[in-house]
């Protein structure tokens, strides 16, 4: 760690200097690929077939929609019968 001040400032009052840490940086180390260790691949594709299905949003509302849509032109065609048929009894 790096010690340090910083500066905190709130409206209305004086700047205050406190002392501060900073994490040092970190120089990464050249890594060597071991020679001993053998590469192996997994074929198992379920993981992947999971995660599709799981990207894919369901397929909600669209059944109500549909029957509201009926239900509403149902409702107007009755209607329209009933006015009509009384229209013509007088």
């Amino acid at each position: 760690k790096v010690p340090g001040t910083g500066k905190i400032t709130e409206p209305g009052k004086p700047a205050v200097e406190v002392p501060v840490e900073t994490p040092a940086k970190v120089t990464p180390e050249t890594l060597t690929p071991n020679a001993d260790q053998v590469d192996t691949k997994n074929t198992n594709d379920n993981g992947a077939k999971s995660n599709d299905s799981q990207n894919v949003l369901p397929n909600t509302g669209t059944e109500s929609n549909a029957t509201l849509a009926s239900l509403g032109l149902l409702g107007m065609l009755g209607g329209l019968g009933l006015a009509l048929g009384k229209k013509k009894e007088d």
